[in-house]
């Protein structure tokens, strides 16, 4: 049984390609993005269609992850690494960890880095812990 993380990871790093995906992407022009800033849509090619999606829809997809691993896309290309800090949805969750002690201490400020380093100018719509 899949677990939704995983679909998230399939969906993202696994495109099915969409007869006429390119050439809706091409229509863009500009997006704006998160700070406001106008930039240059990149040109979808057949491998990489996810590049040519608009930082919202990005952000979506991102909100399905747990918040650990949304936070570790960051890495991924230089146009991720500000995606997390604006989802509209923070899943917090205690997976892979144990909650002993130093468990809820590194969940803790974990926690509060995460709420630190968010965009204070983004919307959140939803807070899921667990």
């Amino acid at each position: 049984m899949w677990s939704m993380s995983d679909l998230c990871w399939v969906l993202l790093f696994h495109p099915v390609p969409i007869a006429g995906a390119p050439q809706l992407f091409n229509i863009m022009k500009y997006q704006a993005t998160v700070s406001g800033k106008r930039r240059p849509v990149p040109v979808a090619s057949e491998d990489n269609l996810i590049d040519a999606l608009p930082d919202e829809v990005l952000q979506h997809v991102l909100s399905f992850l747990p918040a650990a691993q949304a936070v570790q896309t960051s890495v991924i290309a230089r146009r991720w690494r500000g995606l997390w800090k604006s989802m509209p949805i923070l899943r917090i969750t205690s997976e892979g960890r144990t909650l002993n002690r130093h468990g809820v201490r590194k969940l803790n400020k974990f926690v509060n880095h995460l709420l630190l380093l968010r965009d204070r100018s983004a919307s959140l719509h939803t807070c899921c812990v667990s």
